[in-house]
């Protein structure tokens, strides 16, 4: 049973390296600005209709007062406990009357700020011309002593705090939501996807995707998948239908070998060492077809054996001297261990036949060593070497020497082999010559 992802992880990676973290940061920086400029702005307006509340009551006062006036009655001076009004500066009290007694016309606080007029604070001042000429109106408005503004700011302040911090965490929570939403059909899609394999790769899932980025994601996937799994079909179909048709010249050379070993003596004598080297590539096309035969059935996997590997290498070698016969080089082995190895069998004769047939065709004269311990496989020449300006590539398909009469696929079987052992592959110059070497490492 597949395990669902949890919380904390998300895409096969730690959270906060995730996608859906970046989302989630994303989302909580811009929530967490937005509440912050709102709660800015409500503290502000606030603040502001507090002031404008303040000068309405003074500018109803001052119509209070010259309806009064111009009815010829008395103006009540103790309607507001803390709102009064005087036509007279000198009536004023003493620690107000200094302050506005040169004021102009208009509305005044007595704050610190740039736009107070001094004085005592918590005080605000309205003053008006009367008709005619006649004289100024003067409206104190005093806070009492506890200092009501004050303390209604810091009220303010508070439940302004209050609400960015409630939609903080808010943003936490909706933020991980969104991002959680935003990318599920991407988790969704790499569920799919993920675990594939060339035998198994998922097709036609893109019609569960919606018309967005990642419905465009899924049908990429989805014809990529299909043309890989057609790709691979043709692969198996040809590497079956060539191993398959291979054989049967292979049965008619192998009839024919078995007639001439019944040939007499003195007849087969001139012709043994061409008839043995024949043989012996016989042998060695029907080894290789029954494995390309078993790689297009997908049965490489499952040919996997345990075997010492000297007694093959020994095999290698002197089924490779005919190679070097007729040239001043000599083809030795140097064993100090016979390692026990876990491979298709088929596979490792393939690597290392690879490596000492072509030491054999590029060495002209010197020495070929092949060096086999407990840990590798080292085939060491003395021939022309690889040019550094592919030796890098050299393992690539079709990648081969300006001196190469083959293909360019010899060594790419070789790294083929050994990615699939888990064992290393190391390539260099040996002035002169090449040494290549296969590391034994356990997956």
């Amino acid at each position: 049973m597949k395990k669902a992802s949890s919380p904390v992880e998300t895409f096969g990676v730690a959270f906060h390296r995730s996608f859906t973290f970046r989302v989630f940061v994303v989302f909580v920086v811009l929530w967490v600005l937005l509440a912050a400029g709102f709660g800015a702005g409500v503290f502000y307006l606030l603040n502001k209709s507090y002031h404008e509340t303040n000068t309405f009551r003074m500018d109803q006062m001052v119509e209070f007062y010259m309806e009064r006036r111009a009815g010829g009655e008395l103006p009540l001076n103790d309607c507001e406990p803390f709102l009064k009004v005087y036509d007279n500066i000198e009536d004023v009290p003493d620690i107000n009357r200094e302050v506005i007694r040169n004021l102009a016309d208009g509305a005044y606080e007595s704050n610190d700020d740039d736009d107070g007029v001094g004085g005592p604070r918590n005080y605000s001042y309205h003053i008006r011309t009367l008709p005619n000429g006649s004289g100024r109106l003067y409206v104190v408005l005093e806070e009492d002593e506890q200092d009501i503004e004050d303390k209604y700011k810091r009220k303010m302040k508070r439940n302004v705090l209050y609400a960015f911090i409630m939609a903080v965490f808010l943003s936490f929570f909706g933020a991980f939501l969104c991002a959680r939403m935003l990318t599920h059909p991407l988790q969704k899609l790499l569920d799919k996807v993920r675990g594939s394999n060339p035998r198994s790769l998922p097709v036609g899932f893109s019609e569960e995707y919606a018309e967005d980025e990642v419905g465009v994601l899924a049908r990429a996937l989805d014809e990529t998948n299909q043309r890989i799994c057609a790709f691979i079909e043709r692969e198996k179909q040809f590497t079956r239908d060539a191993s398959h048709e291979l054989r049967t010249p292979l049965t008619v050379l192998k009839g024919a070998m078995a007639l001439i070993d019944r040939l007499p003596s003195e007849t087969r004598h001139p012709l043994s060492n061409p008839l043995a080297r024949i043989e012996r590539a016989t042998s060695e096309m029907e080894y290789y077809v029954g494995n390309l035969l078993q790689r297009s059935k997908g049965e490489a996997a499952q040919e996997r054996t345990t075997f010492e590997a000297l007694p093959l290498v020994s095999r290698i070698v002197e089924e490779s001297r005919y190679l070097v016969e007729g040239k001043k080089v000599t083809l030795s082995l140097s064993a100090t261990a016979d390692p026990v190895l876990v491979i298709a069998e088929s596979e490792f004769i393939m690597a290392a036949s690879n490596l000492i047939r072509n030491a054999c065709h590029y060495t002209h004269e010197g020495q070929i060593t092949v060096h086999l311990t407990e840990t590798h496989l080292e085939v060491l020449d003395t021939g022309p070497g690889i040019s550094e300006k592919i030796i890098h590539r050299i393992t690539e398909p079709y990648v081969k020497g300006d001196t190469s009469k083959g293909h360019g696929i010899g060594l790419a079987i070789v790294k083929r082999v050994c990615d699939e052992a888990g064992w290393q592959l190391s390539i260099e110059n040996a002035n002169p010559g090449t040494r290549i070497r296969i590391t034994f490492l356990k997956k």
